[in-house]
C-alpha cells in the first residue's frame, strides 16, 4: 500500500506538527532511503495511519494531510463554497460582517413516548416505539442523517418540526397517530451569520464574496474574525450552498499578532534619522521617502504632497495622551480635493498596494450608507438580518473613499457624522446595534465645477463636498491638486528614474503595523513640544478663518498633535528600547510648516479666503455708519428687531423716498453692515454687535 504526498503539504505538516525540517524528512522517504520508513512509524502511530502506507514525495493527493491535521482541509473562503468541497471537512477564516438579529433554537435531544399504543394495530407494528416504548435520540451535526434533519428544521414552524422529527424517527404522521408524545424541550442555538474574506493585498485575484453560514452552538460576535471548521452543504429548501459550522475560534488579526521584535526594529531603523531633534534631518528624511515612492511606486510627478497626506493619515495612532488628557480619537482623516486626472486617485491606490494595508472603496457613486456603515434587511422569511459595512469592517485600519463628492449629494455624509466623531458604528432599527469603527479615512473628491481655478478659493470645494460645518471640522486637514500644478513642459521633460528603491513594500508595511499598534500611553512629548503645539494652535487660529472650520482655535491643538505624532512614527522616533514614541519640537515644526504651505498655496486659497473674511467680518467706514445712524435709539431698536431688510423697509426706517433709500442700502453694504441674501438683505454679525454697542452707549447717557 502506497501513499503519495505533495512536497509543500508535507513540509507544512512536518513543521506544524512535529517541528521537523523538510530536508531531514526527505532523507527518510522512499526513493531516497528505502530503509528510512522506520522514521515514519511513530508518526503513523500518532495519527492513526496504517504502518504499510508508504510515503512518496510528489503527488496531488492531500487526504492524508487532512487526516493528520484533524480531518479538515484548509481552504480560502472564496473557494470554500464550490461543489468540490461539498460535504467535506474544511476549515477557513473570515470576518463575521453580519448575522440575523435573533438565533434559531432547534431541538437536538428528542424524547418520544407512546401513550396508548396497541401492538396489534398495523400502524403500531411499523412504529419505532412499538406501542409503549420510549426512544431518546441525540442529534449530532457530524452525522449525515442528523445534519439533514437539523438543517431542515431551521426556519420551520412547530408543526413542521414535529412532522420532520416523526418522519426521521419512523413514527407515523400526526394525522395517522395521535398517541405519540414528543419532548422537544432540549434545544440548540443556531446563528445564521454572513462571512466575508479579509482584504489580501498580496493577491489581486481574491474574490470578495459574502457566504451564508449556520453556526451550531457557539455565539458569534459581528465585526470579528474567526477560524471556522465545518462542511459545505446545501440548503434543503433552496439548494443554495451554505456552510455548516461546528466549531469556531476567535482569530487574532494581523494587528494583534504583530510584535516589535528585534528583527522588526532593525527593519524600521531605515526610517529613522541620526538626530530626531534636528528639524532639517526630519524634513530631509520625509522628502527622501516621498522621492523614492514617487519614482518607484506611484510613478506620479509632483504629487509628493499626496504621498505625505496619505502617510499622515496612515501613521496616526489609535489614541494617545496629550497634556495629560486622553485623546480617544487619535486616528486621522483628510480630504484630497482636486481636478479630474491629476493623479490623486492613482497615487493613493498605488500606495495602498505598496503598503499592503487599507481598503479602497472604488467609487462614491456606487457606495450606499449600508455599504459604508451597515444596515438591517428583512429576509425572505420575514426575519431581520444585520450586516456591517466597510467602516466597521476596517476598525483600527484605513479606508479610502474615492469620488466622495457624491456622498453629500446622496445624503450619506451627514449619516457618517456620528461614527467619524466617536468611532462607534450604531444602527438604530429593530434593535440598537453597535460596533467599533475607529477607521482612518481619506476622502478623494472632485469639484462640482470644471476645475479648481474657476473658484474664488479652492477651499470652497470643501464646503461643497462635506456640506455641514461639523462634518468639515472632523477633517484633520485638506490638500488640493490642480491641473495647473504641473505644466506640460514639466510632464514631458526627461527625468532620472534610476532612483534606488530603499523603502520597500515590506519595510513600509512594518512601519504601518508599528503605528497601528501603539497604545494610549506610548507617546513621550519631549522638550516642551506640547507647549509649542499650543502656541502654534493659537497662531493658526488667528491666521485662518473658522468659516470653513478646518482650523478652529479650540480644537486645532489636537489636530496638530496628531500630525506631529504621525511624523514621529513615520521617522521611527523612539526611546532607547523602542517601547515609546518620542515626539520632539522638530516633528511639530515640520507638521506645522507642511500644513501652512498647503493652506497658503494659491490652489487652496485658504489664507486668501481668511483674509477676505477678516475684512468682511468687521465694520468698514465706521464714521459713515455712525453718521447714518446718528443717536436715533428708535432706529437702532428697529434695526435690531428685523431679520430681513428690503427697500421698502429702508424707506420706512430712515423716513426717506425710494431713491434715498437705495443710497442708504448702498452705504450700509459698503460699510459691511448688511449683505445680499436672495431677494432681500440680512444684517452681518459684526453690524449686530455694533448696534448693540451703540445702544449701550446711548443708554448710559439717559439720566435716572
Amino acid at each position: 500500500m502506497k501513499f503519495l504526498m505533495q512536497n509543500q503539504e508535507m513540509q507544512e505538516f512536518l513543521i506544524m506538527k512535529k517541528g521537523i525540517s523538510w530536508d531531514d524528512a526527505v532523507d527518510h522517504m522512499i526513493g531516497y532511503d528505502p530503509a528510512g520508513q522506520e522514521f515514519w512509524v511513530p508518526i503513523k502511530n500518532e495519527i492513526g495511519m496504517p504502518i504499510d502506507v508508504e510515503i512518496f514525495p510528489l503527488t496531488d493527493d492531500s487526504d492524508w494531510l487532512e487526516a493528520a491535521c484533524g480531518g479538515y482541509k484548509d481552504v480560502d473562503l472564496s473557494e470554500s463554497i464550490k461543489s468540490v468541497h461539498y460535504n467535506r471537512h474544511i476549515t477557513f477564516s473570515g470576518i463575521a460582517i453580519g448575522k440575523e438579529l435573533s438565533p434559531y433554537t432547534i431541538p437536538h435531544e428528542i424524547k418520544a413516548s407512546c401513550l396508548e399504543g396497541n401492538p396489534d394495530k398495523k400502524k403500531c407494528k411499523n412504529c419505532v416505539l412499538n406501542a409503549g416504548n420510549e426512544v431518546d435520540i441525540n442529534l449530532k451535526i457530524s452525522d449525515e442523517k442528523d445534519k439533514e434533519l437539523l438543517v431542515s428544521m431551521i426556519g420551520c414552524s412547530n408543526q413542521q418540526v414535529i412532522g420532520l422529527v416523526r418522519k426521521y424517527m419512523g413514527i407515523p404522521s400526526y394525522n395517522t397517530c395521535r398517541q405519540v408524545e414528543l419532548d422537544l424541550s432540549n434545544r440548540l442555538d443556531v446563528e445564521e451569520i454572513r462571512l466575508t474574506s479579509e482584504v489580501d493585498h498580496d493577491r489581486i485575484d481574491t474574490e470578495y464574496v459574502v457566504h451564508k453560514c449556520l453556526v451550531f452552538g457557539p455565539q458569534i460576535q459581528t465585526n470579528a474574525r474567526y477560524q471556522c471548521w465545518g462542511t459545505t452543504y446545501n440548503d434543503p429548501r433552496t439548494q443554495h450552498s451554505i456552510h455548516i459550522i461546528k466549531k469556531v475560534q476567535s482569530k487574532r488579526d494581523s494587528l494583534s499578532q504583530w510584535k516589535l521584535d528585534k528583527e522588526a526594529r532593525e527593519k524600521l531603523e531605515v526610517f529613522s534619522v541620526k538626530d530626531p531633534r534636528d528639524e532639517a534631518q526630519v524634513q530631509d528624511k520625509l522628502t527622501h521617502i516621498q522621492t523614492d515612492l514617487a519614482a518607484n511606486v506611484t510613478k506620479m510627478y509632483k504629487r509628493e504632497d499626496v504621498i505625505q497626506a496619505t502617510d499622515f493619515v496612515y501613521h496616526t495612532p489609535l489614541h494617545f495622551k496629550f497634556m495629560g488628557q486622553r485623546v480617544l480619537k487619535g486616528w486621522g482623516e483628510c480630504a484630497i480635493v482636486g481636478d479630474t486626472r491629476t493623479g490623486k486617485t492613482e497615487t493613493v491606490k498605488n500606495l495602498i498596494h505598496h503598503y499592503r494595508a487599507g481598503e479602497f472603496v472604488t467609487s462614491g457613486e456606487n457606495t450606499t450608507l449600508a455599504g459604508l456603515l451597515g444596515g438591517v434587511q428583512q429576509t425572505h422569511n420575514g426575519r431581520w438580518s444585520l450586516t456591517w459595512g466597510k467602516l466597521p469592517m476596517n476598525d483600527r485600519r484605513a479606508v479610502i473613499i474615492d469620488e466622495a463628492d457624491t456622498l453629500t449629494e446622496q445624503g450619506i455624509m451627514g449619516h457618517l457624522s456620528g461614527v467619524r466623531s466617536s468611532g462607534v458604528a450604531e444602527l438604530v432599527k429593530i434593535q440598537t446595534q453597535r460596533t467599533m469603527a475607529r477607521t482612518r479615512l481619506i476622502f478623494i473628491a472632485n469639484p462640482q465645477k470644471p476645475q479648481l481655478s474657476v473658484y474664488n478659493h479652492g477651499i470652497d470645494v470643501v464646503k461643497e463636498v462635506f456640506g455641514k460645518a461639523q462634518d468639515i471640522s472632523r477633517l484633520d486637514f485638506a490638500i488640493f491638486c490642480s491641473k495647473d500644478d504641473v505644466s506640460d513642459r514639466d510632464i514631458n521633460m526627461v527625468r532620472d528614474l534610476n532612483i534606488p528603491h530603499l523603502y520597500t513594500s515590506e519595510l513600509c508595511h512594518e512601519r504601518i503595523m508599528f503605528a497601528w499598534t501603539r497604545g494610549i500611553d506610548d507617546a513621550i512629548w519631549a522638550d516642551d513640544s506640547e507647549k509649542l503645539i499650543l502656541d502654534l494652535a493659537i497662531a493658526f487660529g488667528e491666521k485662518y478663518a473658522p468659516d470653513i472650520p478646518l482650523v478652529l482655535g479650540a480644537e486645532f491643538r489636537i489636530k496638530l498633535a496628531k500630525l506631529s505624532y504621525s511624523i514621529a512614527l513615520q521617522t521611527f522616533s523612539v526611546n532607547e528600547n523602542a517601547s515609546k514614541v518620542v515626539i520632539y519640537p522638530s516633528h511639530v515644526k515640520v507638521a506645522a510648516k507642511w500644513l501652512r504651505r498647503q493652506y497658503d498655496s494659491p490652489v487652496s486659497g485658504y489664507y486668501d479666503f481668511s483674509m477676505q473674511k477678516k475684512v468682511d467680518n468687521k465694520i468698514r467706514n465706521e464714521v459713515d455708519l455712525d453718521t447714518l445712524m446718528g443717536d436715533d435709539m428708535e432706529l437702532i431698536n428697529s434695526l435690531l428687531s428685523v431679520n430681513k431688510i428690503q427697500l421698502g423697509d429702508a424707506e420706512d426706517l430712515f423716513e426717506t423716498d425710494r431713491n434715498e433709500a437705495r443710497k442708504v442700502i448702498s452705504k450700509m453694504r459698503k460699510c459691511s453692515a448688511i449683505k445680499k441674501h436672495q431677494y432681500y438683505y440680512v444684517k452681518t454679525p459684526h453690524f449686530i454687535r455694533w448696534l448693540k454697542k451703540k445702544r449701550s452707549e446711548l443708554n448710559k447717557e439717559i439720566p435716572f
